[in-house]
């Protein structure tokens, strides 16, 4: 009987300890089932976080916090709320997703650096969230928008993904201010993702900038604002305004950046979004005279001309030959720092001033001649043929004009009917003078006509030197004559 008793205490021993150990392997399982269901965090749409253990705290259920690195992803089925990762780690293990807000609006997911998952930030079907200030790396897919509409995506740091941006489907959002950077696909648009606005972005070093397939959209916000940064662009930036058709630096490239035929940014920004301006220095044009009309870039400006550019930009500056102040012109000579050439191209690399030189006022002076042309004359001792057109300097000027020329005999300058063939003028306007000339006048009782004797045949000349002789005889006789005459008397 007392065995039985001890047989029987000793088995209601062993159901205990079996009991103890049932539980304790229940409860066992159970933890292990809460920290399997932990290897996904979720903010409940009640509020709640699940697990209650997870590493982000709230105390109003709208502000969510991280208090530590989490190796797990986050699923958000709560509309309105903001998680704020403070700078702690979202990590993966090559799979699944960061972030999942399908589904969601007016959340905003901020601070967070998120790496190693196949989706850093996921939105599908969701609308007016806020996605700010993360740092988001090393992922297969970075920012994913699937059938998500009037999104903000902002001041990111996009970096080391194999799709930095990808926009599938997806109308109407603002990507702006984020670092886009060495990314396989810098910015996906795929099966018709139209009409979002990219801007002020830095889009840079990515193998493929953007794969714009099917879909067009906005990528500047206008002048002056301007749109974003390529790492490669190519233009310059010697112009600005609204037309990129005036002269001067404006941090915006002259040429718009192409994407594709329906895609291109239209004032791409020359440096960095957020990185400080490099030194710009002023570029002044005087001239003398002033008022001087010239080209800047291809622009026509007029002196006194000043504008501003960025550090190594290079202006290209056109002078023309002959500047005209109503009869007055002017002609180049040089600029002030000796180069006499009138196109340059000055490299600006600190404040420069420059003035270029004309040499004048003058004045044109014409010369004619009448009634014929073609007569040599000299102007300050240089010959010239009439008619002769020539600019010279203000001041006085020698005309000399020949005595005669081909039969004919100098007369007069018909303009003022001065006499003087050798005349002195005073330019400070353009002058016309004209010299008139006359005819050799015939002797009287007309023209002789000469007698053609060959000089080979001398004894023809006896007649006339007889004749001669007779007359020179009764001319001296007839002196005689009248001589003995008076002398009788």
């Amino acid at each position: 009987m007392l065995k039985e008793r001890v047989e029987m205490r000793h088995q209601a021993i062993a159901g205990l300890i079996l009991s103890l150990l049932f539980i304790g392997m229940l409860t066992l399982v159970l933890n292990t089932r809460q920290v399997k269901a932990g290897g996904t965090i979720y903010i409940r749409a009640d509020g709640s976080v699940d697990p209650p253990v997870a590493s982000i705290s709230s105390v109003d259920n709208t502000t969510y916090t991280f208090t530590g690195n989490i190796h797990d992803s986050i699923v958000v089925e709560r509309d309105n709320i903001v998680v704020d990762g403070i700078s702690y780690i979202l990590q993966g293990t090559w799979g699944g997703t960061g972030i999942d807000l399908s589904d969601r609006s007016n959340v905003i997911i901020k601070n967070v650096e998120i790496k190693a998952f196949y989706t850093a930030i996921y939105l599908s079907g969701s609308s007016n969230n806020s996605i700010k200030g993360n740092n988001v790396t090393n992922n297969r897919h970075g920012i994913d928008l699937h059938w998500s509409c009037n999104n903000t995506v902002s001041g990111n740091n996009v970096t080391n993904n194999y799709y930095g941006l990808w926009l599938y489907d997806s109308s109407y959002n603002s990507v702006y201010t984020n670092n886009i950077t060495n990314n396989h696909y810098g910015i996906r648009l795929c099966f018709c993702a139209p009409r979002n606005k990219i801007y002020h972005n830095n889009i840079i070093r990515n193998w493929d900038q953007v794969y714009p397939r099917s879909s067009t959209n906005v990528w500047d916000d206008n002048y002056p604002s301007g749109g974003n940064h390529w790492s490669d662009y190519t233009g310059v930036d010697v112009k600005s305004g609204p037309n990129q058709d005036q002269p001067g630096s404006d941090g915006i490239g002259d040429t718009a950046y192409v994407i594709d035929g329906a895609n291109q940014d239209n004032y791409p920004l020359m440096y960095p979004w957020d990185a400080p301006p490099p030194p710009s220095y002023a570029l002044t044009i005087y001239s003398a005279p002033t008022g001087v009309t010239f080209t800047v870039d291809g622009v026509s400006c007029t002196t006194y001309w000043s504008g501003a550019y960025d550090e190594g930009a290079p202006v290209s500056l056109v002078m023309p030959e002959i500047h005209a102040v109503g009869d007055a012109r002017y002609h180049w000579n040089q600029w002030s720092d000796g180069n006499t050439s009138q196109s340059r191209i000055v490299p600006i690399i600190t404040n420069i001033t420059l003035t270029a030189q004309y040499t004048g006022p003058s004045f044109e002076l014409t010369v004619a001649s009448s009634p014929m042309t073609g007569i040599t004359f000299t102007i300050n001792r240089a010959s010239k043929t009439t008619p002769s057109t020539e600019w010279l300097l203000e001041g006085s000027h020698t005309i000399e004009m020949p005595e005669t020329h081909n039969g004919y005999v100098w007369s007069h300058w018909l303009e003022d009917g001065d006499p003087k063939r050798i005349k002195t003028v005073t330019m400070s306007t353009n002058i016309t003078l004209t010299a008139e000339y006359t005819e050799v006048p015939e002797p009287v009782g007309g023209k002789a006509t000469p007698i053609d004797i060959p000089m080979n045949k001398p004894e023809l000349l006896t007649p006339y030197i007889g004749l001669t002789m007779l007359l020179s005889v009764a001319v001296m006789t007839v002196v005689y004559v009248k001589k003995r005459k008076r002398e009788l008397k």
